[in-house]
């Protein structure tokens, strides 16, 4: 058990004794599991904004070459298919991760509200 810093004198602590990292933050009224729900909903934004900052980041140096490539009449059409299949590749590769995200911050949020109903 952890008890809060005591005043200048060390004569009396200047709070409650804190039983659990839950009443720390959210405060005794709060169930550990609405907690855990904001951590999950925290890390889901943090993996799709990371996401999609990588996404951005991966296109733009993956389409470098193919800006010179689409330059060169004689390889341009070819090229630009080529560019199309890669972005097409990309896009998918990323939005698999934010689905598998979704799907998994969703699972957690559910066990999280299931082990409430149980506990209740």
């Amino acid at each position: 058990m952890m008890i809060l810093p005591a005043n200048e004198s060390n004569e009396q602590p200047l709070g409650k004794p804190i039983s659990s990292v839950e009443d720390s933050v959210a405060g005794p009224a709060r169930r550990p599991s609405a907690v855990l729900i904001g951590l999950v909903k925290l890390i889901q934004t943090a993996v799709d904004k990371g996401a999609v900052s990588i996404e951005e980041v991966h296109s733009s140096i993956a389409n470098g070459p193919f800006r010179i490539l689409n330059k060169i009449s004689v390889i341009a059409p070819v090229s630009r298919c080529v560019q199309e299949v890669q972005n097409k590749t990309i896009e998918g590769v990323y939005g698999i991760i934010r689905v598998i995200n979704q799907g998994a911050g969703a699972m957690a949020k559910t066990l999280l509200q299931v082990q409430d109903k149980i506990r209740d």
